[in-house]
């Protein structure tokens, strides 16, 4: 069915679709305004709203990072590439790789979680690091 229910309720909008207009539209205000597109051209992605961008103009890679000032420096940082694996397995052995180098270097905690970004398989690497590194 989708994000939008096209029912209506007595010729109004359903409880179901008002909700998800109302998450949708409080989502959008935490992104900015216009759409970061890599130079490079391996992704595009909203950015959050306010935050500030760093580019990686020498990396071979697609790379931005998104710092927010406001909260403790938080940092989002986005890596785009030419797939290098065979497969599926051989992107999550590689992660859990860079998850073991994260934590000896750092001390800091990293695992590898299978995940899907759409209906695709993709990992992502929850990294938490000490306070005040």
């Amino acid at each position: 069915m989708g994000l939008f229910s096209k029912k209506k309720v007595s010729g109004q909008v359903s409880e179901r679709e008002a909700s998800s207009q109302e998450k949708l539209s409080s989502f959008k205000r935490l992104l900015a305004d216009t759409i970061y597109t890599d130079p490079k051209g391996y992704f595009k992605i909203s950015a959050p709203a306010g935050w500030q961008s760093q580019d990686f103009k020498d990396d071979p890679r697609g790379k931005v990072r998104f710092i927010c000032p406001e909260a403790n420096n938080t940092i989002v940082q986005v890596i785009g590439q030419a797939n290098p694996f065979s497969d599926f397995e051989e992107l999550v052995r590689d992660c859990q790789g860079g998850s073991d180098r994260i934590k000896s270097r750092f001390n800091a905690s990293a695992a590898v979680e299978k995940t899907t970004f759409g209906d695709i398989p993709a990992d992502k690497l929850p990294t938490t690091l000490r306070s005040g590194f």
